[in-house]
Order: C-alpha cells, then sequence, then structure tokens
C-alpha cells in the first residue's frame, strides 16, 4: 500500500489524521485499476477536508499527472479508481492537496506518497 498521511494540530487541542493510500504496492500486468481510499481519524469530526488528489508517473525526469480528482469530506472519501487499461508501466505515487475548513484559503499541505509499481 503506498500512503500519505497528514498530521496537523488545528488550534493546538488535539491531533488529526488524514490519510491517502492505495490498494497495493505493486500492480501486476493483470491488474486493472489502482483504488485509492481517503479518511480521517479526528476525535470530533468538526472540520471538513477539501482535497484535490493527484495520480502521478515517473517518466525518467519528471512526474506528470496522469489523472485527478477534487473533492471535499469529513470522515473518508468513496474510492478512487484509476484504471490502467492502456497506462504505461513504470513508478506512480499519489499526491494530495488539503485545504481545512474551506478550499482554496489557508494553508495547502501537500502529501506525497512513496512510489508504487505498475506492470504491463
Amino acid at each position: 500500500m503506498a500512503e500519505t498521511m497528514l498530521k496537523y494540530s488545528p488550534s493546538g487541542r488535539y491531533l488529526a489524521e488524514v490519510i491517502f493510500a492505495t490498494d497495493a504496492n505493486v500492480y501486476s500486468a493483470r491488474a486493472t485499476s489502482v483504488d485509492i481510499s481517503g479518511w480521517c481519524i479526528e476525535q470530533s469530526f468538526t472540520y471538513t477536508y477539501y482535497y484535490n488528489l493527484v495520480i502521478e508517473r515517473y517518466n525518467g525526469r519528471v512526474w506528470l499527472t496522469m489523472q485527478q480528482w477534487t473533492g471535499h469530506f469529513k470522515r473518508s472519501i468513496p474510492t478512487k479508481r484509476f484504471m490502467l487499461k492502456g497506462k504505461p508501466a513504470g513508478n506512480y505515487r499519489i499526491t494530495v492537496y488539503i485545504n481545512i475548513g474551506c478550499r482554496n484559503c489557508g494553508k495547502t499541505y501537500i502529501n506525497r506518497s512513496g512510489p508504487f509499481l505498475v506492470r504491463r
């Protein structure tokens, strides 16, 4: 599982964690999709988390955006599915941009997973 985790302490009262993760670290040539889940571990679920979730592929020089989703949640997101048909083999990762409480306001937190391998 490739995972990205944001730990923060809004207003200094408690610690919350926002986690996005893939369903595997290696996808075989027969794999059809990468499934991504996102959820929050927080005491009161008082905040709304606005996210931009991006799947990127490394081309040997830079990370290229392959697909992205935007949305918001309090506890979790519906599973996002990145279809692998026609996609090249290689190293991929997820990058998540998160705003807390409102979209495009305040600090944007950026978290990246480690790479996961797609075989074709």
